[in-house]
């Protein structure tokens, strides 16, 4: 055995080993951030749906004397708050909803027990 064949598969089993090691590495993080995935999953459609809103109100601002950073700055807070705003009232509307929801299936149940053979049974009338 050569010395230049020797080298070849040291090489080739380093890759190896490098290789292997990237693939533990990504399952390691992706197992650590199991937990995280729909709230990064969320991220990312936010990230994705607002970045034309970003765009457009970076680009209002390409008139104004104010700074490239600055305005960078105040478009993302504007942004954060126009997306805050939204889900809170998607949360507000959701919970209104459901709990109307629960309301009326409070009434219907309370109604059907109370002329229903279950309260008769519970009572112990009949």
């Amino acid at each position: 055995m050569n010395a230049t064949s020797a080298t070849t598969r040291t090489q080739r089993t380093r890759r190896l080993a490098l290789g292997a090691l990237l693939i533990l590495s990504f399952l390691a993080a992706a197992w650590i951030a199991s937990p995280l995935w729909v709230g990064l999953m969320l991220g990312m459609v936010m990230a994705f749906t607002m970045q034309p809103l970003y765009q457009r109100l970076l680009a209002l601002g390409r008139h104004a004397k104010v700074g490239d950073r600055r305005r960078s700055y105040l478009a993302a807070s504007l942004v954060t708050v126009f997306s805050a705003l939204v889900a809170l009232l998607v949360g507000v509307v959701s919970l209104y909803v459901l709990t109307r929801e629960l309301l009326l299936i409070g009434r219907l149940l309370q109604q059907r027990l109370a002329s229903g053979p279950l309260l008769d049974a519970l009572a112990g009338c009949g």
